[in-house]
């Protein structure tokens, strides 16, 4: 059947015989639409009611008989169908005496009244007071029934300043076609009740107007009360010296126990940074000695934090928590950088950074982590990870080039994935110990001491064809014995020992390898 034709303009009689579905004596559109059902396994009821009677526009079944027979109880409803057979008994007319033929050839069909056929909508009013529920006829598109009801409300849990409450709305219904309904809402929090600055429910401190001496005071105040959870807002471009009042309460306080302190600081996005070793933030500041070599001020590191929050920081400057041994968490979500040596000899075990996308010299090194997935890092800087002896898995989709000492030292490093690498500096994996496989995928040249000590590894896998190889790629030792190098196909058209030959105890890049073999090709 041609497009734009009701009927095809030549036709034999075997084919009008064979595929007149409808039996109207012409090869047409409605055939071919019936041909398709038939094919598509609508067998169960006679094709030519297929075509007919198909009032959903899925396939002739149940409901639209149930629809026929509403129809024809309800003549007032017929304009609701898209498509309807005016006759089905060949009399000329729709009506009751239609139904004994469908019962006769479809058996018979109930449940075609309004009542058995409705969906029910609910629509909740203002403030959730009310609520209003509509049983529709999914059949002619009537309303059947309608009621609404006055709500009942039970606080589950009261807002106060530092977290939304929580109010459940219930509406039970007399019909019995509507079913009780349940809405569980969330109320704001409350305004905070200040006083000097400082919540007198919660204790948080309002410091955005705060100089940093009454800071230092509020805080000050808080820890020698007992006060655990120190909560402080700060304006966003909060100046490095209200970081270090905090800080300075912190350590000045007396009776502050190590690892006890849990401390938020919203509002503010950058947390100030030194290279100085001067005490700025909450990094160590070093012992100083006047001209007569007497102490004036004393080694320092801040070693009563246990936990972190950040909500708003996007970037933590150099030594900003160097060497918080007792701190084992940090939250901050919005974070975009870290300086030199930023969380360097922390107790933190994972890191939950979605955005980060630099971490700079030494960043984590010494920490207690298990696990790094960070998707967003780009750049990484020497020796970030280096010294972690409990990280075991690492994940960083972007990472664009393996620094010098990345992750040299960490001592139960199993898993690596970096797809997106393209270069690596020296000693990147350098006393991973229980490292056993590898894939690189982009690497073209294997650095100096790259897996020196790497005494477990038992395969190496390169995506990419390896232009130079550093004789000290192992340290010394002779690990390639046992290793299986697997290497891109095109490995076997470089030139001189980079030319690569599938086998065992094959010699390539001047060493030897238990196995030599090539990926296989797109």
């Amino acid at each position: 059947v041609s497009e734009g034709h009701s009927q095809t303009e030549t036709a034999s009689y075997d084919d009008i015989v064979k595929y007149d579905l409808d039996g109207d004596g012409y090869l047409d559109v409605i055939d071919a639409y019936l041909l398709h059902l038939f094919i598509n396994g609508f067998t169960t009821v006679d094709v030519y009611a297929v075509g007919d009677y198909d009032l959903n526009g899925k396939a002739f079944e149940e409901a639209d008989i149930k629809a026929i027979k509403h129809a024809i109880e309800n003549p007032e409803k017929l304009a609701t169908y898209k498509k309807y057979a005016s006759d089905i008994n060949g009399d000329g007319k729709l009506d009751k005496n239609d139904l004994t033929v469908l019962d006769a050839k479809y058996g018979e069909v109930t449940g075609t009244e309004c009542a058995d056929n409705v969906k029910v909508y609910y629509r909740w009013g203002n403030k959730y007071s009310t609520c209003t529920a509509t049983a529709m006829c999914t059949l002619c598109g009537e309303k059947v029934a309608t009621e609404t009801v006055n709500t009942t409300s039970e606080t589950l849990s009261e807002s106060t300043c530092t977290q939304d409450g929580k109010v459940k709305y219930t509406a039970t219904f007399q019909n019995e076609l509507f079913e009780e309904k349940i809405k569980t809402v969330t109320t704001d929090m409350l305004p905070h009740n200040l006083s000097d600055g400082v919540c007198t429910v919660c204790g948080i401190i309002d410091a955005t107007a705060m100089s940093a001496e009454d800071l230092n005071v509020a805080v000050s105040t808080a820890l020698a009360a007992g006060q655990t959870d120190i909560e402080v807002g700060l304006a966003p471009d909060a100046p490095a010296e209200m970081i270090t009042a905090i800080r300075r309460a912190i350590c000045d306080t007396e009776g502050v126990a190590d690892g006890s302190i849990h401390l938020t600081l919203k509002g503010v996005t950058s947390i100030p940074g030194t290279t100085n070793w001067d005490g700025v933030a909450f990094g160590p500041r070093n012992a100083q000695w006047d001209e007569n070599n007497v102490e004036i001020v004393s080694h320092e590191e801040v070693t009563q934090l246990a936990s972190v929050n950040l909500p708003d920081v996007t970037a933590i400057g150099a030594q900003a928590f160097l060497d918080c041994s007792n701190l084992t968490s940090i939250t901050a979500p919005k974070v975009q950088s870290i300086g030199d040596w930023g969380l360097q000899g922390t107790a933190i075990t994972s890191i939950d950074m979605p955005l980060l996308k630099e971490a700079r010299y030494s960043a984590f090194c010494r920490t207690a982590l298990t696990e790094v997935s960070l998707p967003s890092l780009e750049t990484a800087g020497v020796i970030v990870f280096g010294h972690c002896k409990q990280l075991r898995t690492v994940d960083l989709p972007k990472l664009q080039n393996l620094s010098q000492q990345l992750f040299t030292r960490c001592t139960s490093l199993v898993s690596v994935n970096v797809p997106a690498a393209t270069s690596m500096g020296n000693n990147v994996f350098k006393g991973c110990s229980e490292l056993v496989s590898i894939t690189l995928q982009g690497v073209t040249e294997l650095t100096y001491e790259a897996f020196a000590e790497c005494t477990k590894l038992e395969n190496i896998t390169f995506g990419s064809v390896i232009t130079n190889v550093n004789v000290n790629l192992f340290g010394g030792e002779a690990l390639s014995s046992g290793i299986t190098l697997t290497l891109h196909p095109d490995q076997a058209n470089a030139e001189g020992d980079l030319k690569a030959t599938a086998g065992t105890n094959v010699e390539w890049a001047g060493f030897t390898w238990k196995e030599v073999k090539f990926s296989a090709t797109e």
